[in-house]
């Protein structure tokens, strides 16, 4: 909070500078978006990159990231340069200085997952067009932060979050702005294949959070359900994840028949994330809790099966025929909303991942697959 009264303070000083600037930049020319998330928030707004791109095609347009997306940077064709700034960069008065510095070279920000310290070097350094998404209600500290932006769009709970980035895009000019995923093509020209005769269906083996971790029972439990769905051609699973997700994988194939070992291609940490999109392309159907991959596939318009565990997935998953959600129904659920992001389960017991039944999963695979045959 010291912080934005220092911010408060200074404004005599930094926001006439801002005003001057703004004249002298009537259009943005030099535009930074700072989405300092995980891999699943970036990938949900490069439709909204690439709009922004064909609306102003000769600014500079610069993506501030948290180094976990650094792999994914070589498929974000539409902005100029990526720069890695993890969030624990921002702390304290040097770390707000630093982001201060970093924004002077810039006539316009964006904060698409706000932080206070983006904020106010918004502020510090005199940037003419300042815009942030809100959450609501709006908290103390961005209370005192919404006089000091020239734009912000305010997210409702339960809302699709892209919808709410597409309305602050909407105030530099974006038009409707559309807020279907998109991905573009891999950056591996090298063919990724796999068994053409056989139907793949990619599970994730885990995730970034603990709180969405499926326990490796529970995976086997689902990849026996998978295996067992009757088909016109052989079914496989094709396990997905990083490399530091390798001895996970193994653990979950040593639970497993070696009849069941015979029909699993082990992909876990044999692609970067500019790589994966040739490996999803090749899937009938991905299954998987919500995570950046997930939102890779989906992205892809692959089929989903998405596993809620404590996620409000109305928030960054559209309803869709080829979009399957499972869900419980306790009373603790949802917990986890993209404006409060627990680390750990409140009840204790993650419940919402341990009574995920496998027969639920497969049979959302199968009906899945029947409508990929009709299309």
């Amino acid at each position: 909070m010291i912080y934005i009264l220092l911010t408060w303070l200074l404004a005599p000083i930094w926001w006439p500078i801002s005003l001057l600037r703004e004249i002298a930049a009537r259009e943005p020319r030099r535009i930074l978006v700072v989405e300092i998330a995980g891999i699943g928030d970036v990938v949900c707004s490069t439709h909204l990159l690439k709009q922004l791109r064909q609306r102003y095609p000769d600014a500079r347009i610069d993506l501030v990231i948290d180094p976990i997306v650094a792999s994914f940077s070589p498929l974000l064709t539409m902005v100029d340069n990526t720069i890695c700034f993890p969030y624990a960069a921002q702390k304290g008065l040097m770390g707000r200085l630093r982001f201060a510095r970093l924004c002077i070279d810039y006539d316009t920000g964006f904060s698409l997952i706000p932080g206070a310290a983006q904020l106010t070097g918004f502020c510090l350094a005199a940037m003419p067009r300042r815009l942030s998404v809100l959450p609501s209600p709006i908290k103390t500290s961005y209370r005192f932060l919404q006089p000091l932006l020239t734009g912000y769009a305010v997210h409702a709970p339960g809302e699709f979050f892209v919808k709410t980035q597409g309305k602050l895009f909407s105030l530099l000019g974006l038009i409707n702005p559309d807020c279907t995923k998109w991905l573009p093509p891999s950056v591996n020209t090298q063919s990724i294949g796999l068994d053409p005769s056989a139907i793949h269906v990619g599970l994730l083996v885990s995730s970034g959070r603990q709180l969405k971790r499926v326990s490796p029972e529970n995976l086997a439990d689902i990849i026996i359900a998978i295996l067992a769905l009757q088909s016109l051609r052989p079914i496989k699973v094709v396990l997905i994840g990083g490399p530091g997700d390798r001895a996970l994988a193994d653990n979950l194939l040593s639970l497993l028949h070696a009849n069941h070992q015979a029909r699993i291609v082990n992909a876990v940490g044999e692609y970067s994330l500019a790589e994966l999109p040739t490996l999803l392309s090749q899937l009938s159907v991905f299954v998987g809790v919500d995570s950046g991959v997930t939102h890779m596939a989906d992205a892809l318009q692959i089929p989903v099966v998405c596993i809620a565990g404590p996620v409000d997935l109305g928030e960054v998953y559209l309803p869709g025929a080829t979009r399957v959600f499972l869900k419980t129904s306790l009373p603790c659920y949802p917990c986890s909303t993209v404006f409060d992001a627990p680390a750990t389960c409140r009840m204790g017991n993650l419940a919402c991942l341990k009574k995920l039944m496998s027969e639920d999963v497969g049979r959302s695979v199968s009906i899945l697959l029947k409508l990929e045959r009709q299309a």
